[in-house]
């Protein structure tokens, strides 16, 4: 990607060049008019073209590119490629991703769906009964993760790995003691398309095929449910009552997620196909917003820069963090899911993304690089964060691509042109001059857009 800092020093490049040239031509013919010898005429007018370069300008630029990264990486930003300082300064459109850029990535199992009944997570820790009647929904939390447990000598036990699976896993232990030893089979991996993760284990009770995933996805593949008196059909009447907890916990803005089980006959992989399962309940996670980054986006408006979240989020979690940091305020922002994205018309994103306030929710990977290559269509300096493999293509399409310090991937920070340290939305601001606000006399037409 050609930075605009590449494409000035271009335009720059080229208007010196000519008029250098321009200039020793009209030397060159002021000699010829006055008679002065040819040759002395043209080494004369050369001489004139040289002396017109600018030696120094490219040092120059370096040097200040070099101490400006330098005072970045005092910020918590680190900077790939010395270009991405300026491109960072022109940008005029901020493409962010929620969790752990604006939120602290610090979640906390708040609010669950057992059954037909919503409780608060709390109340239901060391409550025998309930681990008994629901004691599948919290093993599967415990169970369907990728995290590995450390335990140091006279430290607590800690897990590494996703904050989201680390919080599923001590709510389980806290309702349930002690799990009984199983043993992981097989596994398939979350993927964005199919937005669900399972895992076969081998337990006491035989096999299991334990899943988890955004409850648009997992709803669908149930055909019963587990209850307080057992698994009972999963009718339309229940399945709306899930709908209605899920968008319930989401305008809280908490994190949903689905929990189901299947016990199939046999562990090869034709047996294992996700369907016909027993729906065993939902979990609201918490996942409380940074509290630098509502400055942060006040600071980003009056640079005169468009802060749009993409979030795989479901929309009303989207929307109610939104709210929450100052990113939207009107009462009608542009709501688009990625399957939206996915039906618009080029000419209907670019009217999506011209309005106001937008957030995408439940996007794709490829949805999100379609955004970022509308942006730059549009005539936008287009800033994206991303952390996921997922996220690369994104990145790199972007002018400045922004990856994650601590829960990037090494796909996603090759991919990038400056990493973020703390994984801080904040950290971006603070890279923005201390200036009042922006004015449209006072800047350039891409960025007052």
């Amino acid at each position: 990607m050609v930075s605009p800092l590449r494409r000035q020093l271009a335009h720059l490049s080229r208007l010196i060049a000519a008029l250098a040239v321009g200039i020793g031509l009209l030397f060159f013919a002021i000699g010829a008019a006055i008679n002065l010898p040819v040759w002395q005429d043209l080494i004369f007018s050369i001489g004139i073209i040289v002396s017109m370069v600018p030696e120094g300008l490219l040092p120059t630029l370096t040097l200040a590119l070099a101490l400006a990264a330098q005072r970045l990486a005092k910020r918590n930003v680190l900077i790939r490629h010395l270009g991405s300082v300026e491109t960072l300064g022109s940008a005029t459109v901020i493409c962010t991703d929620k969790t752990g850029t604006l939120t602290q990535n610090r979640m906390r199992a708040q609010e669950l769906l057992l059954g037909s009944e919503s409780c608060a997570a709390a109340a239901v820790a060391n409550e025998p009964k309930i681990a008994h009647h629901f004691y599948n929904f919290f093993e599967a939390a415990c169970l369907c993760q990728d995290l590995k447990e450390t335990q140091a000598a006279g430290r607590q036990r800690e897990f590494l790995g996703d904050p989201m699976e680390a919080a599923l896993v001590e709510m389980a232990r806290a309702t349930v003691a002690e799990f009984p030893a199983a043993r992981r089979l097989i596994e398939i991996p979350f993927d964005s398309d199919r937005m669900r993760h399972s895992v076969l284990y081998e337990t006491v009770d035989g096999l299991v095929l334990y899943c988890k995933g955004a409850p648009e996805a997992v709803l669908p593949i149930c055909r019963d449910m587990l209850g307080a008196r057992g698994v009972v059909p999963l009718g339309p009447a229940m399945r709306q009552a899930v709908v209605n907890a899920q968008e319930e916990m989401a305008e809280q803005g908490l994190r949903v997620l689905a929990f189901a089980m299947r016990r199939p006959v046999s562990a090869r992989l034709e047996d294992l196909i996700e369907k016909e399962m027993t729906f065993l309940g939902l979990v609201g996670l918490e996942d409380p917003p940074r509290p630098e980054v509502p400055e942060a986006i006040r600071r980003c408006g009056e640079a005169g820069i468009k802060v749009i979240m993409v979030t795989g989020n479901h929309p009303h979690t989207a929307v109610a963090i939104a709210r929450e940091i100052g990113l939207v305020q009107s009462p009608d922002p542009a709501i688009v899911s990625g399957d939206q994205v996915h039906a618009l018309s080029d000419i209907e994103l670019d009217r999506v993304l011209s309005r106001p306030e937008v957030i995408f929710a439940r996007v794709a990977p490829d949805q999100k690089l379609r955004i970022v290559t509308a942006l730059k269509k549009s005539g936008h300096i287009v800033a994206v964060t991303g952390d996921g493999v997922n996220d690369a293509p994104a990145l790199k399409a972007a002018h400045i691509g922004i990856a994650m310090g601590i829960a990037g991937t090494e796909v996603a920070r090759a991919a990038s042109d400056m990493v973020l340290l703390d994984d801080n939305f904040a950290s971006i601001a603070t890279t923005l001059p201390n200036s009042s606000p922006i004015s449209p006399s006072h800047c350039s037409a891409s960025r007052c857009r």
